[in-house]
């Protein structure tokens, strides 16, 4: 373990005992099952079958002159929809860095002026409606016997691929999504 508590880096929020170099070129044992490749080739193709490539846009009129909404709809796993706000700022053209936020247990999309700070700062930002729990995005998998916390955990396939970065503004190669912690009601794999 370094001397200086979070290897001579500022603080973070998390200690951790390895430097940064360190941490880059770790890479731990891994115990996958025998199908794990199998299962995900399967389970990709199948929610590609939805349509994944192809969103639904339609402009939104939020008020605003320094960015622009639009009201998105995803084919998810198997072809369920799943809605999100894209907001990008006004007058972009070409492919955009992405980000990806779900807003986690009990929340949803919201009102597309409650997310203005990453297309402010010149990114595509992509609100996804939890499955379930925002208004907007059903939970037909699962169906209301499901608490929310768990829904679309015992099915391992319920999830959506492709998503955001099928529409012209956030066609990039650099999409990250937030939080990476979001399991139950996010539709996109981690």
């Amino acid at each position: 373990m370094p001397d200086v508590p979070y290897g001579g880096d500022p603080p973070a929020a998390t200690a951790y005992d390895l430097d940064l170099a360190a941490l880059v070129a770790y890479s731990p044992a891994r115990d996958e099952p025998a199908d794990f490749d199998l299962f995900w080739k399967h389970a990709l193709a199948y929610g590609r079958t939805g349509s994944a490539a192809s969103a639904r846009l339609a402009a939104v009129d939020n008020g605003l002159s320094t960015v622009v909404t639009h009201d998105m709809t995803i084919a998810g796993y198997g072809g369920e929809p799943v809605k999100a706000w894209l907001t990008v700022p006004a007058g972009a053209t070409g492919p955009l860095p992405c980000l990806v936020q779900f807003v986690g247990y009990g929340g949803g999309r919201g009102l597309p002026v409650e997310h203005l700070l990453w297309a402010s700062a010149g990114y595509a930002h992509v609100v996804v409606d939890a499955r379930g729990q925002g208004g907007e995005t059903p939970d037909a998998a699962c169906g209301d016997a499901t608490p929310p916390v768990v829904r679309g955990l015992p099915d391992p396939r319920s999830t959506t691929t492709g998503g955001p970065s099928s529409t012209p503004r956030a066609r990039s190669t650099r999409c990250a999504r937030c939080p990476w912690w979001t399991r139950g009601g996010s539709p996109w794999p981690g």
